[in-house]
């Protein structure tokens, strides 16, 4: 079965949304904005499988972070950071984009576990990491 939806309008950006969303609570601060994007990022490495069609299947793991139920969705995320990063990453995608994938969890497990603030520098402070992790990558990538 294809994990992308025949009706797109019903979906939305469920699979995307971050845990504090999922569980209800307000969802607006820049760390909120990070997750979801993270969301994406594992999507993509997980699902697509480089040119040509994209595997149409979710592994167990991804089933459980992208399921339409709400609850178990945000309580999967939950669960995904308190752990190593483990999702299946296609074999397409090259160490430093595997490394990318792996700085942004470490990164949410820190926030988590310091229960960051969410303030204008504290803000500054995690785009600029977040920055830096995807220069790293790019420079990785692009050296001979």
């Amino acid at each position: 079965m294809c994990p992308f939806p025949s009706d797109l309008h019903t979906q939305g950006s469920d699979w995307f949304m971050c845990r504090n969303a999922l569980f209800g609570e307000s969802a607006n601060s820049h760390l909120d904005d990070l997750e979801s994007f993270y969301w994406v990022l594992c999507f993509i490495i997980c699902v697509h499988g480089g040119p040509g069609p994209s595997r149409c299947e979710l592994s167990p793991a991804m089933e459980l972070l992208f399921t339409a139920k709400q609850q178990a969705a945000a309580n999967a995320k939950e669960d995904h950071f308190e752990t190593t990063f483990h999702l299946p990453i296609s074999p397409y995608f090259a160490p430093p984009i595997v490394e990318l994938v792996r700085n942004f969890h470490g990164f949410f497990r820190n926030r988590i576990i310091q229960e960051a603030a969410d303030n204008r520098e504290a803000a500054r402070l995690d785009y600029q990491e977040i920055v830096g992790y995807f220069a790293s990558t790019i420079k990785r990538l692009t050296q001979p």
